[in-house]
């Protein structure tokens, strides 16, 4: 099992925070809550991948390895475009309703 060093420790932290503050704002209904819970989730993934003896996302970043860690973003940020592209306009999968503004 792998220790926690110093930035480890504070993506524990954020990511207990980001996950609270999802929860919080789930409860009171509003409709922003999913953002800090992708991120929240994310690290929590990340570091229990981490503690499993795994190289994460988050080790590249942490590490200065930003070509490894863009190459992995960009080659999956692609495949969702693709998977967005062929599910909703090419077979009608799903679809997205419409949110009023805010204001």
């Amino acid at each position: 099992m792998k220790k926690f060093n110093t930035k480890r420790v504070l993506s524990v932290i954020l990511e207990v925070t980001l996950i609270l503050i999802s929860s919080y704002l789930y409860f009171i209904k509003n409709h922003w809550w999913f953002y800090p819970a992708v991120i929240g989730v994310w690290l929590f993934f990340d570091n229990l991948s981490y503690l499993a003896g795994n190289k994460t996302i988050l080790d590249f970043i942490l590490k200065n390895k930003f070509p490894k860690f863009l190459k992995i973003y960009l080659f999956l940020a692609l495949f969702g475009l693709a998977i967005e592209i062929l599910g909703n306009f090419l077979l009608n999968f799903w679809y997205y309703s419409y949110l009023s503004p805010l204001i």
